[in-house]
């Protein structure tokens, strides 16, 4: 039998889902040490991220710690909850119940002294210490994990706005490099400001934030400049949209609005990044029709079929994989 040439086996692997993969690890010693090649891993990534492969995904949800099947919300009663896979990281599950960033396939667990960085899919985890700061005590704390292309580094950022002492306010931001292993701090001027968790997209954290002008503006942090910026003006329709978070969907930011207080949940897309006039409603729903909509519920997913929505409050994600 003719053996295929590695460039092409690797081409070929690179277009398969990651579960596929996983499994294929243990076909030969030549096919694993491909699959767990670097350059393979960001090929396949790649390919992903291109193909905007909404079926990798999966939903993360904590306590305990499990992977959802995308896929088997398609069809399935908004009451099931059909688990695809139960981490146990052996570490204290009491430590670890709150996810706070989610990038490129990698999770990020908050604990009570340090946080775990997580690969559902290999479960292979690394444990990040914490940076010994009070920001998280903070009112105004944020976080996320994203990726630096130009460093090719992971970093987590977690921060808070305070009045520094000479009166000003300012944004305190602590940075920790995967790639390095440490904590940095630096400043920034409070012109936006933003809380709670960034969803990660095209090298940037994203916010449903304000400016010193704005009372509602979709805020971005660049990972590479590493600074704030105005990403666009949010969707201009009518006085009565007033937008209750952001998410990401098949690689394009939405901001969604309505689902506990109005009786229309709406969800407008934004079908080209960074252009103003790509906005596009994508989604509308009536809001009664979704349970657990007066108690604090919010979309984490779209299938063909519909809306799969939060009805507790627990932290769930959605990273591609």
């Amino acid at each position: 039998m003719t053996k295929l040439p590695d460039d092409i086996v690797m081409d070929i692997l690179s277009r398969l889902p990651v579960k596929t993969l996983m499994r294929f690890k243990c076909v030969s010693k030549g096919w694993h040490a491909v699959i767990s090649n670097p350059h393979f891993v960001k090929m396949h990534l790649q390919r992903v991220v291109e193909g905007n492969w909404v079926s990798s995904q999966r939903i993360i949800k904590t306590d305990p710690l499990q992977s959802l099947n995308y896929e088997a919300f398609e069809g399935v009663d908004c009451d099931e909850t059909p688990v695809e896979c139960y981490h146990d990281l052996r570490v204290n599950p009491d430590y670890y119940t709150d996810l706070v960033g989610s990038c490129n396939g990698l999770v990020c667990v908050q604990g009570k002294d340090a946080m775990l960085l997580l690969n559902p899919c290999t479960r292979q985890f690394k444990i990040i210490p914490g940076s010994g700061s009070d920001l998280e005590d903070q009112r105004e704390f944020f976080h996320g994990l994203g990726y630096d292309p130009v460093a090719d580094d992971y970093k987590f950022i977690q921060g808070a706005h305070m009045v520094s002492a000479d009166s000003i306010m300012e944004s305190y931001i602590e940075i920790y490099s995967l790639k390095s292993s440490s904590w940095r701090t630096i400043k920034r001027d409070a012109n936006f400001r933003v809380f709670a968790e960034g969803i990660y997209l095209n090298g940037a954290l994203h916010w449903l934030g304000s400016t010193v002008d704005k009372e509602s503006a979709m805020v971005a942090f660049d990972i590479v400049e590493e600074k704030f910026k105005e990403l666009v003006v949010l969707p201009d329709v009518d006085k009565n949209f007033h937008p209750d978070g952001i998410g990401v969907h098949g690689g394009c930011l939405f901001a969604w609005a309505g689902l506990s207080w109005g009786e229309q949940c709406e969800v407008w897309m934004m079908s080209e990044y960074g252009r103003q006039e790509s906005w596009i409603l994508w989604q509308s729903v009536a809001a009664d029709g979704v349970p657990g909509h007066k108690h604090g519920a919010s979309p984490v997913a779209w299938t063909s079929t519909g809306i799969y929505q939060l009805t507790r409050l627990t932290p769930w994600h959605m990273p591609s994989t």
